[in-house]
């Protein structure tokens, strides 16, 4: 799914995606990675450009729910 330059500012509405492989969230204005507990099959991940780490280190909590995540660009 490419949602790349969309002044997105969360990551929400996927729960029923469990078989997405890509997500490309670049260039929008997140500011955590939360919302992807249920993309079971999610294995690259881009978020360069965004807002996230602006509030510390547990803006990046999220990516322990994607133990399947082979590819980050962050």
């Amino acid at each position: 799914m490419y949602l790349q330059e969309n002044v997105l500012k969360r990551i929400e509405g996927l729960s029923t995606l469990s078989r997405l492989h890509t997500l490309q969230l670049a260039d929008n204005f997140i500011t955590k990675i939360e919302g992807l507990s249920e993309c079971k099959a999610l294995d690259s991940l881009y978020l360069k450009n965004n807002k996230i780490g602006v509030h510390g280190m547990d803006d990046l909590v999220g990516l322990l729910e994607c133990p399947s995540i082979a590819c980050l660009d962050i």
